[in-house]
């Protein structure tokens, strides 16, 4: 499993915005679109921390779109994933000429 030291003062504000703005309320399971960067995968460590210590515990899933014009490494993003127990999708996406 991985450790993470996500800053009190951010995850507070992501609990306080899950619960003003009732985000989860009828949520079962969530999707995040997971690009490789600093923001989605900041996003996922904070959701797989909050949820099931004082919101419900859901099922989270990762998406993760290959394309051409960034690069992510899909592998990294995988193992992330697993060692969170967190379900993994990834597409490639493919572009063809006009």
């Amino acid at each position: 499993m991985l450790k993470t030291q996500i800053p009190k003062k951010l995850e507070k504000a992501v609990r306080k915005a899950l619960y003003e703005f009732d985000l989860l309320n009828n949520a079962s399971s969530l999707a995040i679109a997971l690009s490789g960067g600093k923001d989605s995968i900041a996003l996922l460590f904070l959701l797989n921390n909050i949820l099931g210590r004082g919101f419900k515990k859901i099922n989270l899933h990762a998406i993760h779109i290959e394309t051409p014009f960034i690069k992510s490494n899909k592998k990294q993003l995988k193992n992330i994933c697993n060692n969170l127990n967190i379900s993994f999708t990834s597409q490639k996406m493919i572009l063809s000429p006009k």
